[in-house]
């Protein structure tokens, strides 16, 4: 069965153990049986009985070369879908489907070049939606 070490409320490990005599936690460890659907992990409180999983921590934010990367990451990709369908306008060979995808391709790569401009770049950038 598993088991959950507790130390001051927080789970410092989590083990699997029959239960029985000669193995206890050390002084001060209280050992706690999970049940199969308790979500726990290291650094899950244990509070009244129940175990209460943390909130994950905010990744820290881009520093403004990594937004740069990311941003012209993307822009290649958006440019991977904008080339065939500028391909079939250019061939007269485009569906109306190819011009609406064209232009919401093209929007999306305007709002990519744009992230600069944003007043809280590059702490809290808000990225373009890609189209599908």
């Amino acid at each position: 069965m598993k088991y959950a070490l507790i130390e001051a409320g927080t789970v410092t490990n989590v083990i699997v153990w029959d239960g029985k005599a000669g193995w206890a936690p050390p002084s001060g460890v209280q050992a706690v049986a999970v049940p199969d659907d308790a979500p726990v992990s290291l650094g899950s409180r244990y509070e009244d009985g129940e175990f209460i999983v943390p909130e994950p921590p905010e990744p820290p934010p881009l520093s403004a070369a990594d937004a740069r990367t990311r941003r012209d990451a993307l822009l290649a990709q958006a440019a991977l879908r904008i080339a065939p369908l500028e391909d079939a306008i250019d061939l007269d060979l485009e569906t109306p489907e190819d011009i609406e995808a064209l232009t919401a391709w093209k929007q999306y790569r305007v709002e990519l070049s744009r992230i600069e401009q944003q007043a809280s770049f590059p702490d809290a950038i808000e990225w373009p939606v890609a189209p599908t």
